[in-house]
């Protein structure tokens, strides 16, 4: 089991590498772990690997997200305000969802915990005429997920995460 020191260490380097790969700079381990405030060997200690960094991140963004998303109950409530829930719950994860976006295949679409809730809203909404029936959910939940990014990159999601 790790110590509190040992988890704010592990903390501190996903923050950091989230930060760092959400940028369009590449950033190199060692500038990572400079950044980090950690030795490189304490980084490689953590994280043996850069893909071993990045699926960690991967996988906390992506349990994170659905763990919001579920709290959210986007099922038990009207279209836009599960829209509004919706988002408020991914602009929570500010840099990590970025990181997210900037893998090739956007990792979010992967996860089912993420995607289920949110598409089952889209298919609700068009359902019951709330959104165009012609535009197909996948384009409406990728055209959502962009809106979500490009707020978080320009600075303007600033209060979107919390409740108004």
């Amino acid at each position: 089991m790790a110590s509190r020191a040992q988890e704010a260490t592990r903390d501190a380097i996903l923050a950091t590498a989230a930060e760092a790969f959400a940028s369009p700079d590449a950033v190199s381990m060692t500038e990572l772990a400079r950044r980090a405030g950690v030795a490189r060997g304490t980084l490689y200690r953590y994280f043996p690997t850069r893909r071993a960094l990045l699926n960690s991140l991967k996988r906390g963004a992506g349990d994170e997200a659905s763990r919001r998303l579920a709290e959210a109950k986007l099922d038990q409530v009207a279209l836009d305000e599960g829209l509004a829930r919706a988002v408020r719950a991914l602009v929570a994860l500010d840099k990590r969802y970025l990181f997210l976006l900037s893998e090739p295949q956007p990792s979010l679409r992967e996860e089912p915990g993420v995607v289920a809730p949110i598409v089952g809203l889209l298919e609700r909404g068009r359902e019951q005429g709330e959104l165009r029936a012609d535009v197909p959910a996948a384009c409406l939940l990728e055209s959502l997920l962009a809106l979500i990014g490009a707020c978080i990159r320009s600075g303007r999601a600033v209060g979107m995460a919390r409740k108004t």
